[in-house]
């Protein structure tokens, strides 16, 4: 009982089998929100950002919103998304308290989502999400800093932080997997993320068209 009321993590089967057949059941997926903010307005408009973390995978979605209105509709959306692209079906959808998830408990119903709360003032109980959170905000600002962007630009390296965060390999019984493969259910080639992924922040290079440019100007624009 003490193991199981401090356990901060449970494990889920990757893949069930039902008796007597080779059929193989779609995992179920408990997912974890929670809201961050408020930001200095983006560029783009924007002050919030609210993640969705698959807990057995550490696949993360984001989304940037202007008010914590939007929260419910983005959030729905994602789950959208998930449903596409997972190889397990959501059961369990793990949140704060607050009023900006109650446009989503129709949807929730609709879909059969198990609908939990964490209590007033106890973030702990959505430790998982808070943690993820944590992680992605710190990459976010390291981005920023490293660059010397402005912070107006936040959301382009909060996307840029978590599109990192998702193809970090990571172990998982004795196997290195990035999240998204393992979200996906297909195991991703290994490729280097220096050679898809510009550094966040360089110059970019923009050809002037000849009829533009004088014969003493340069042929390119930073």
């Amino acid at each position: 009982a003490c193991a199981e009321g401090k356990m901060t993590t449970r494990a889920f089967n990757k893949k069930q089998s039902q008796a007597g057949s080779g059929f193989q059941r779609r995992s179920a997926r408990v997912m974890t929100s929670d809201t961050h903010g408020p930001y200095p307005m983006s560029v783009d408009s924007k002050r919030y950002w609210t993640s969705l973390t698959c807990k057995d995978t550490g696949r993360v979605f984001s989304a940037e919103t202007k008010t914590r209105g939007q929260i419910a509709e983005e959030i729905q959306l994602k789950l959208k998304t998930t449903a596409r692209v997972s190889t397990g079906d959501c059961v369990e959808l793990r949140h704060d308290a607050t009023s900006d998830y109650c446009k989503l408990i129709p949807y929730l119903r609709e879909e059969g989502i198990e609908e939990v709360k964490t209590g007033p003032y106890s973030s702990a109980e959505n430790g998982h999400a808070e943690r993820t959170g944590r992680g992605i905000n710190a990459k976010t600002r390291c981005l920023l800093s490293f660059s010397g962007i402005p912070v107006q630009f936040w959301t382009y390296a909060l996307r840029h932080a978590v599109w990192l965060h998702n193809r970090t390999p990571r172990q998982v019984q004795k196997k290195w997997i990035t999240p998204i493969a393992e979200f996906e259910g297909h195991q991703a080639v290994t490729q280097s993320l220096t050679n898809k992924l510009p550094i966040f922040g360089q110059l970019g290079h923009v050809l002037v068209p000849k009829q533009l440019r004088q014969s003493t100007m340069h042929k390119v624009s930073t």
